[in-house]
């Protein structure tokens, strides 16, 4: 039973530490998604917030911005003469 404990004790501990860790690890997928939007590499980006949605699957700016990326390129399509 004392074991049990200590690894309630444990784990308690460790969740925050694990949580942290995986918003880190977002965070720098977002911004590696965002730089690859920059350089117009739709599919890079997609790539890279789909890689932080395996981490948090209910990330909901992952989810916008992933949706973004898959519709940018056809707004370059659809409108050629449009500098963004």
């Amino acid at each position: 039973m004392a074991a049990r404990g200590a690894l309630l004790v444990f784990v308690a501990i460790l969740s925050p530490l694990a949580q942290a860790q995986s918003a880190a690890d977002v965070q720098r997928l977002l911004d590696a998604g965002l730089k690859k939007e920059k350089e117009r590499d739709f599919d890079g980006a997609i790539a890279a917030y789909t890689q932080a949605l395996t981490s948090n699957p209910r990330h909901a700016k992952a989810m916008d911005l992933r949706a973004e990326a898959r519709l940018r390129p056809s707004l370059f399509a659809a409108a050629p003469w449009t500098v963004y």
